[in-house]
């Protein structure tokens, strides 16, 4: 069973980072009854009490719409939008709730509240008990940082729900494809700016996924995920699933060949990392290192880290 990927989207004025709004919990589980009514505070919009969950969800392009929610709504910096990716091992999978399920369980329960609530709608959601462990956050950017290495991912108008995100990224990533060695570059191309400490691969996955929906053939019954071609859009890419390991290989070669082992690259991180050993050899003060540590990290970023 394979690890499970989420992100999470928060801010300064979110009701909490990696924990609820009502804080811990000091680790007790949730009852049933618990749980829904949590859900239940969770899901209504014009509540303004806080709850035990913390919201967390499976695409990275609904993430990074909160991120732009963020930004124009509520007017916050750049710089304190975060966007965490967290990797559950299987062992640990159930600590995590899937609120499609939640929903559809409510609904075979007869629980009024959630008789008119589309378990659809919550398909990508999934929510944590009281707080996440800071262990399985692997990696974190800021809206800020993603927009100084993706400048043209900035949009120029209020992107209200994810549909509309999904539809700029497909034309930024696919405008340009021709045939599969295209698609494959692409999506390495448009995972590395996150970093090199994020995980790559499965952010290149995750995206596709995302921007392409599985396709059945009536008569084959075979699937495949067709991707329009910029030169005619009344053709597609049809990709099937023998051909993901090419797209793995082309990924990988985007992201390894022409980035993390370009020799240009690997020296820079080599002195990189070696300036970081050699200055914080020296600091003693508190407040030295504190601000040695924020330096190492906007280089890191500048590194493309």
């Amino acid at each position: 069973m394979s690890k499970l990927l989420l992100y999470r989207c928060s801010s300064k004025n979110s009701a909490g980072n990696l924990s609820s709004g009502k804080g811990g919990g000091n680790g007790q589980r949730l009852s049933p009854e618990q749980l829904f009514t949590e859900l239940a505070l969770h899901i209504d919009k014009d509540n303004r009490e806080p709850t035990a969950l913390v919201s967390l969800t499976s695409s990275l392009a609904r993430a990074i719409q909160l991120a732009f929610m963020k930004s124009h709504n509520s007017k916050e910096k750049d710089d304190q939008i975060v966007i965490a990716f967290i990797k559950s091992p299987p062992c640990k999978k159930r600590l995590f709730h899937h609120a499609e399920v939640l929903v559809r369980q409510a609904h075979d329960l007869g629980i009024r509240r959630f008789e008119n609530e589309d378990p659809i709608l919550f398909r990508s959601e999934y929510l944590a008990e009281w707080e996440i462990s800071p262990q399985m956050v692997t990696h974190t950017i800021t809206l800020k940082t993603l927009l100084y290495r993706y400048p043209d991912l900035k949009p120029d108008f209020r992107v209200s729900n994810t549909k509309i995100l999904r539809e700029m990224i497909t034309h930024k990533i696919f405008s340009d494809i021709e045939d599969l060695w295209d698609l494959r570059h692409q999506l390495g191309y448009f995972a590395v700016r996150f970093g090199a400490r994020a995980p790559l691969q499965d952010i290149s996955f995750d995206i596709f996924t995302d921007l392409v929906k599985p396709q059945i053939d009536d008569d084959t019954h075979c699937i495949s995920y067709p991707v329009d071609l910029w030169y005619d859009w009344t053709k597609c890419l049809p990709l099937r699933i023998e051909d993901f390991f090419l797209v793995q290989d082309g990924i990988d070669h985007a992201v390894l060949d022409c980035w993390l082992l370009d020799e240009e690259f690997v020296w820079k991180v080599k002195q990189y990392e070696t300036w970081v050993v050699d200055e914080n050899s020296e600091l003693r003060d508190e407040e030295a290192i504190k601000q040695f540590r924020e330096k190492v990290e906007r280089e890191a970023i500048e590194l493309g880290l």
